[in-house]
């Protein structure tokens, strides 16, 4: 394959913060700068009701090999009046190119990863498009959604998903083939043995009985039914939620909310909070056991995910235990126990702590590095030189 010697500038595209927790969003733009592609990464426009602190003019900060683009509060994007919404989408594109430093004829790519960012693609009219799916979107929101993203599949020189059923629900097309890049981990992270402590690395410590862990955005994709329920039948066992909590959806759901609050209440259930990105390898090489507790529900997105936490869970070594997805099915079951009911649920996690979880601490550290982000990313480049081509 001829591989081209200049890599183009990509816009990228996602509501996504940079600084958040990172997704593959990150992890594979933050890699593809470090191979040398120019890369500014953009959450849009600010709307009119979200410019307070915001500065007059849009600025740019450079971290981790990309530039991220902070939107100044001039022409701010308005829900009202269309016209005025559609000129904030075209200066907030102009003011993208204009730091990317483009020129009128440049050759560049916009690289978007929202169908609510459709408006921008078509405004940026960027020689190159590439759609990375991450959700099954039309079930997240609204016609429009679902509309933008029909668009961008037309638009696009380049599709790719994180998984094959994001890629059946949302392209759709048996003419196209599938370009999947599953999500991965960052190993590297999980072989220093360096020792780090703060307050909630402290509380795990201190925890009495077997640590059941869970470490990731808590939100309305965890199960807390089953998790009150896992935890009655294992009382003897502490678990630990650590990551963030989004709690309006939550206590807006009936169920949810219901159960949610018995775990609160619950002795042996601990909810302690999110940790940087650096104190993850240490938090899971802490717990006994680490958990995926997933909702089971083919309305809703989540059977369609590849959760970003399983190879982290198998980098750090320890039993690994979760809900049914179809992805993990597929790809882990011979690595981790997959659970159907709560009693499979207590004999799983009874199992690995007696030392008899499935796979061993070499297996799954060998899958968790062969499913490295620089894997996924090499592929991911190998697509876009063939696009370029």
């Amino acid at each position: 394959m001829h591989i081209p010697k200049a890599r183009l500038p990509i816009i990228a595209l996602d509501h996504t913060s940079w600084d958040g927790n990172w997704m593959n969003r990150q992890h594979i733009l933050s890699r593809l700068g470090k191979r040398g592609w120019p890369i500014i990464y953009s959450n849009g426009a600010k709307y009119y009701n979200e410019v307070r602190d915001t500065k007059l003019i849009g600025t740019i900060e450079e971290k981790d090999h990309v530039k991220i683009f902070h939107p100044g509060f001039i022409m701010p994007r308005n829900y009202r009046f269309k016209a005025f919404d559609k000129l904030a989408v075209k200066q907030h594109c102009a003011a993208l190119k204009k730091k990317a430093g483009l020129k009128k004829d440049d050759a560049f790519i916009a690289f978007c990863f929202h169908p609510d960012f459709y408006p921008y693609v078509k405004e940026l009219n960027a020689p190159y498009v590439m759609f990375h799916i991450y959700d099954i979107y039309q079930k997240l929101g609204t016609v429009e959604n679902t509309n933008n993203a029909q668009l961008l599949i037309k638009k696009a020189n380049l599709i790719t998903a994180a998984s094959e059923t994001m890629w059946d629900e949302v392209v759709g097309d048996s003419h196209l083939t599938p370009n999947i890049i599953y999500n991965g981990v960052d190993f590297s992270k999980y072989e220093n043995k360096g020792s780090l402590t703060n307050i909630i690395i402290d509380k795990v410590k201190g925890m009495p009985g077997h640590k059941i862990g869970y470490v990731g955005a808590i939100n309305l994709k965890v199960d807390f039914e089953l998790i009150y329920n896992v935890a009655l039948k294992c009382k003897e066992n502490s678990f630990i939620f650590i990551g963030n909590i989004v709690e309006k959806p939550i206590v807006e759901n009936k169920v949810a909310s219901k159960f949610y609050k018995k775990c609160q209440q619950s002795k042996n259930i601990h909810f302690l909070g999110p940790v940087s990105g650096e104190l993850v390898p240490h938090i899971l090489n802490l717990m006994d056991v680490n958990t995926i507790f997933y909702t089971r529900n083919d309305q809703d997105w989540v059977q369609a995910g590849y959760p970003i936490k399983i190879n982290e869970y198998l980098a750090a070594g320890k039993p690994v235990v979760t809900s049914y997805m179809p992805i993990l099915q597929e790809c882990f079951e011979n690595n981790i126990a997959i659970c159907n009911s709560v009693d499979e649920w207590r004999k799983a996690i009874d199992l690995a702590c007696q030392g008899d979880g499935v796979g061993t601490v070499e297996s799954r550290k060998e899958m968790a590095k062969a499913n490295d982000w620089q894997f996924r990313v090499n592929k991911l480049e190998e697509l876009m030189f063939r696009m370029l081509e």
